[in-house]
């Protein structure tokens, strides 16, 4: 399962979608820009969801923010986006919308870094924690162009 941090403030009830994307989907997904934000909302709220729920939020009636955690139920291998939103049909007008990406997976992966400032990674089962073998990773940083703002990722030499 996935758990979920929810800072509120005066929301009765916020209601979630989990959408599975396809490569084709994702690639379209990360295109958008950060100014784009309107045309990326537009375009998950165009896509199959996959699941939904709501969780109703403690009314305190004080005005003040308040924080709690979401489970989300386990969900099979793939790449994601969790939206949420408090109104119930996700109508992008007078609502607030937010969404996050992530992958599901059976693999993690363990850190280490080396006195010489070197890294070393190890690739193990999420479930068992046992070593996997013959794994082959690459390595990516994030670079972003400063005056489209778009996205891009170079591969890192290993």
């Amino acid at each position: 399962p996935l758990i979920v941090s929810i800072v509120y403030q005066n929301i009765p009830k916020l209601y979630w979608r989990v959408l599975k994307l396809d490569a084709t989907q994702l690639t379209q997904f990360k295109s958008y820009t950060d100014k784009q934000r309107k045309e990326k909302v537009a375009y998950l709220l165009s896509l199959k969801t996959y699941r939904s729920w709501s969780t109703p939020l403690p009314d305190v009636g004080d005005y003040q923010p308040y924080r709690l955690e979401e489970r989300v139920k386990a969900l099979p291998t793939g790449r994601y986006v969790l939206l949420a939103s408090v109104q119930a049909n996700f109508t992008p007008k007078k609502n607030l919308i937010a969404y996050q990406n992530f992958a599901v997976s059976s693999i993690a992966y363990i850190q280490r870094k080396l006195k010489n400032n070197h890294q070393v990674f190890y690739t193990v089962n999420r479930h068992s924690g046992q070593p996997l073998a013959k794994v082959k990773a690459s390595l990516f940083v994030v670079k972003q162009d400063k005056k489209t703002k778009k996205q891009s990722y170079q591969k890192l030499k290993t």
